[in-house]
């Protein structure tokens, strides 16, 4: 690492990468789309309570990672991490219940709320 602030922003993308782990792993419970979000909430409020300090350099805007030259990467890897999340909401095996009728770009609206 060349400086703190690399350091940090390392520990900002590994969060993110470990709170997908998190979902991924309560969505493989979930039978339909209902349950589906919920499996999104609680591993955000579960991966949350588990890891307070990662969550807080997560949501922090005071870090550079969210200004400096980590910027871009930081939000390429949320975006990443979303869109991961919606292609697996919309396989066919996971559609159970799915609402053809909701918008596919609501669907990291769920995510992220």
């Amino acid at each position: 690492f060349k400086n703190k602030e690399s350091i940090i922003a390392q520990l900002v993308l590994a969060s993110v990468e470990d709170l997908y782990n998190y979902r991924q792993l309560y969505l493989l419970d979930a039978k339909n789309f209902e349950e589906c979000i919920y499996a999104l909430v609680l591993s955000y409020l579960d991966w949350v309570e588990d890891h307070p300090h990662f969550a807080y350099l997560m949501l922090s805007e005071k870090l550079e990672v969210h200004a400096g030259e980590y910027c871009e990467i930081s939000e390429e890897k949320r975006a990443f991490s979303r869109q991961r999340i919606v292609d697996w909401l919309l396989l066919p095996e996971n559609k159970a219940g799915l609402n053809d009728e909701v918008p596919h770009d609501l669907y990291s609206s769920f995510i992220n709320g």
